[in-house]
Order: C-alpha cells, then structure tokens, then sequence
C-alpha cells in the first residue's frame, strides 16, 4: 500500500487499543476464561479494496499483515495493544461500505467460535476522527455486549503546489544536531521565564534568527474563523477591564485575538506584546532561511473538537501558498493528525511528538502510541514519518535507544519540561540528537560564540 493518498482515494482506518480498558465487553465473565478475537469483514461494491492490519505489542513490536484474515490476532498476556485496520478505497465508494466487527473466544484447545457481531455504517462516522461504542449481537439477535473503536478518516488532499522534494531537503547544509528555538527565543507566558521577547510572536522568532538558530519550533491553533494563529495553550488570559478572564481560542476569530491584551506575568505594566500573528504572517514576515517546526495544538488530547481533515487541509494549503522554499517540518501530539498529515501529502516531512508516557503529563496517557519509547519508535515506523520529537529523559538515561532509532533511518528532535543550560545542550549534542529545542537559544548561543 502506497504512503500518500491518490486524488480520488480515502484512506479509513479503525483501532482497538486498551488505553481505558480491553476494548471489548462481554456481558457473561464466563467468557473471559477464553482468548478473545477480533475481526472485521468488510462489504463493499469496490473489488480493488486495499487493505492491511498493523498489530502493535505490548513490548512495541510491531507486524503488518497486508491482506489480513477475517479472524484477528487472538488477545492474552503478553500481546497486542493495539489492533489497526486499514483500508483504501475509492473516495466515492466510502457512503456504500458495511463493516462487520466480529468477536470470537478461542479455547485452550485452539477451538474458535464467533459470539457476536456489531455493525458500522458510514453514517455513524460523523467526522474524521472519533470514538464509538457499538452493541454485540449473537445469531440470534441477543445483546452479549459492547465493543469499542477509534476510527479515522483521512480525505485525500488537492493542491497545484505540491511538489517532491529531496529526502533531506529539510536538513540545513551543516554538520551536528540543529538548534531549534523553542517558541523562538523562549517561554513568556509562566512565571520566572526570562525569555528575551514574548514567546510566539514575530519578534521572537525573528531574534531566534539572529542568534543562529536552524529552526524555531512554535504552535500553531485554529481559530473560530479557521485563522491557524500562533499561540502555545488552547485558552488564554485576558484583561477585559479591571478583572482577568479566561477564553477558549477555538471560540474567537483572529481578529478578536489580535484585539485582546493578553495577561503576561513578566512585563506588568510595560508595553503589551503583539500576539497572534498567523502562520502566513510568520511565513511572510520572517527570514526564509530559518526553518519551523510546525506544532498543531488540539484543546485536549482526544477532544476531537476540529475536523482533522478540514484542519490538516488549512495547515498544508497555507504552506503551499505561502512556504516557498523555506524548510518546514511538522508535528503534532495527536498521533491521528501526524497520519493525516503524512497520508496527505509528502512535500513536508513529519515529526511524531511524544511525551513517551512520563508522569508530568498524564494527559496522554489516553495516547497508547506515546506510552513508551518501543511504541512511538514503532508506530513512527509504521508510518513512515521523519521520525520522533521526544522528552529527552529517557534518551539521556539510555543513549543507545538515539542509535537504535538512527539505524533505523529516523530523527530525533530532542525537548525538555524545563529550561536548559548550555551544559545540557552540549550533553545532547554529545549523545548525537539530530535536534535539540530549547528556551532561550539567544543567550545559550552568544555563551557558545555561535554567531
């Protein structure tokens, strides 16, 4: 099955994981003393189905069966985490499918017997990404339980500037790890930051550039009007008078965010920063031989509040009218909008960004491909992306894992929880991380005579 998405193919993708719990649920406990299978039989008027199932373990190994069975892989200790059905087809035959999700108990004595079955039209689908509960019937039309399914959309994506470019286009014309500023020089936005501008805006990113940065690494959000504004967290605190409130960006437009005086804890009282600038702004008013590293943020992880096809296509189109020939990379935490992304096109390479299942983020923990640095690795392969933005804890702790992911032709963009020193930086530099984002980068290179 070929990576990116033919202009008139839809990509439909279903997952059984358990992140809250075996996916499946079996009204008789009885049932439980068997090993439990899944599979999923599809009806459709297409003869030329594609079709391939990813089997990701519990110790991050992964199989990809291209033409998998009607009986799937049998679940027990140790075994599958995650189950991922894939299917191509014509975008046009998509309203015409019925999936039949199919539960069968296998006993010691390797003897299989179906003991309900739940149908999936694409009428349940409401949108590109979500979650459904759906009933097990037996033969005989008896409710025997539930089963639960991720499903994913990925629409293909039209544009005249798509190009191909080479494999490492995105790489400067240097040697060593690439310095990326985080939010171009640094966080503003907590208290005790001491970055030199405020965080995501042009003048940040500007003296990112000046400092000798390869990259900036910044967020971008949607707005109500589908604006993509540069901004880190999914609300923001505003001074409306006398009192600070607090405001979903997803409910305002650009131009409401423009308007706002946004509340930054270290610069009371002095001139207000200008945040918001849009991705096209960035694009346009910034050095073209600095590289972005494209972060798209989601209000919460799972929260499936936009459309990930409507939100990729608005990502990627902005890129291709306005990029030129800049270096751009992008990523995300959710790790279905990484996939959209990269089955959508192949122009810009994407990141895989992972908190590797650390307890400062128990957020994602819902995130089974970012449970631990086996699963990202596998599911980064599985999906041909660049490679990994990781937590550095657990490549510090353990360097061989940045070589066991090296020999398998992938990045490493290397982020911390907290600001870095010059020495960590060296340290990362020293364990061989194709790249290092850190706050701050102003003042770290000046320390370094980097000019």
């Amino acid at each position: 099955m070929s990576i990116v998405l033919l202009p008139d193919e839809i990509e439909v993708r279903f997952r059984f994981h358990d992140a809250f719990g075996f996916p499946v649920c079996l009204w008789k406990k009885s049932n439980y003393e068997n090993r439990i299978r899944i599979g999923i039989t599809t009806e459709s008027a297409s003869r030329t189905l594609k079709r391939c199932v990813k089997v990701y373990e519990k110790d991050g190994r992964l199989t990809t069966v291209p033409e998998f069975p009607e009986l799937g892989p049998a679940h027990d200790e140790p075994s599958w985490t995650l189950l991922c059905f894939v299917f191509r087809l014509d975008a046009k035959l998509l309203p015409l499918m019925l999936h039949r999700l199919s539960v069968y108990l296998e006993t010691v004595d390797k003897e299989v017997s179906a003991i309900g079955e739940a149908q999936l039209v694409p009428s349940q689908m409401t949108s590109g990404q979500g979650v459904l509960e759906l009933p097990l019937m037996s033969e005989s039309l008896e409710p025997v339980g539930n089963i639960k399914v991720d499903y994913l959309i990925v629409q293909p994506f039209k544009h005249d500037s798509q190009m191909e470019r080479p494999v490492d286009w995105w790489r400067p014309p240097k040697t060593g790890s690439l310095h990326i500023g985080h939010r171009g020089v640094g966080v503003s936005l907590h208290k005790n930051c001491r970055a030199s501008e405020a965080e995501n805006t042009l003048p940040s990113l500007n003296l990112a550039r000046k400092s000798g940065a390869d990259y900036v690494e910044f967020d971008v959000s949607l707005t109500k009007d589908k604006e993509l504004v540069l901004f880190h967290d999914s609300q923001v605190q505003i001074r409306q008078e006398s009192q600070v409130v607090s405001q979903e960006l997803r409910n305002m437009t650009a131009s409401e965010l423009k308007q706002a005086q946004v509340v930054e804890p270290s610069k009371a009282g002095e001139k207000k920063s200008e945040f918001f600038p849009t991705l096209t702004e960035a694009l346009e008013n910034v050095d073209e031989s600095l590289g972005f590293l494209v972060e798209a943020k989601f209000p919460e992880p799972r929260s499936f509040a936009f459309d990930c096809n409507e939100y990729a296509d608005i990502l990627l189109t902005t890129l291709f009218q306005s990029a030129k020939s800049r270096r751009v990379i992008l990523t995300s935490f959710d790790a279905d909008f990484c996939t959209a992304l990269r089955v959508k096109q192949s122009t810009y390479p994407v990141l895989f960004s992972t908190c590797l299942g650390h307890s400062a983020w128990p957020d994602f923990a819902v995130e089974i491909r970012s449970r631990s640095v086996n699963l990202s690795l596998a599911f980064t392969e599985a999906e041909n992306f660049l490679g990994m933005n990781a937590f550095r804890n657990s490549f510090v702790e353990n360097p061989s894992l940045i070589k066991s992911l090296q020999s398998k032709g992938k990045v490493l963009f290397l982020w911390s929880e907290k600001e870095m020193t010059k020495d960590d930086v060296q340290l990362l530099e020293e364990k061989g991380a194709n790249g290092i984002i850190y706050d701050r980068i102003d003042v770290i290179r000046s320390e370094t005579n980097v000019t």
